[in-house]
């Protein structure tokens, strides 16, 4: 029999990270964080951020957890929100460039090609 250690918190904090991004302007939060690496950072910094329990199973058995047994006062919870948001700001401006380049600018609504040159 195999044992595999894991993080309980992961999938609550992936699940998280989900919603609390969705209260953010679509540019540049949630554009930047569709990109599977910079969301992955992310979520490794919230982990780095909160208390993780972890479990042993066997054979590839996931154990299953729940929001509250992980984060289970509102202090908690308010933490890892707290971490989440902090998270997204510190990546937004270390990756400033990253997200400069790889994701435009709003456009200036309702101007065409035609417009630009008078």
């Amino acid at each position: 029999m195999k044992e595999t250690v894991t993080n309980l918190a992961t999938p609550i904090v992936k699940q998280e990270v989900a919603t609390v991004l969705e209260t953010y302007p679509d540019h540049p939060y949630q554009k930047a964080f569709a990109n599977p690496e910079l969301r992955q950072c992310l979520i490794a910094y919230v982990l780095s951020e909160v208390d993780c329990k972890f479990a042993a199973s066997q054979d590839g058995e996931q154990p299953q957890v729940s929001y509250e047994m992980l984060f289970p006062s509102q202090e908690h919870q308010t933490h890892l929100k707290n971490a989440i948001h902090q998270g997204i700001e510190q990546l937004l401006k270390e990756k400033a460039d990253w997200v400069e380049h790889h994701i435009p600018a709003k456009s200036s609504g309702g101007q065409t090609a035609s417009q630009w040159f008078g």
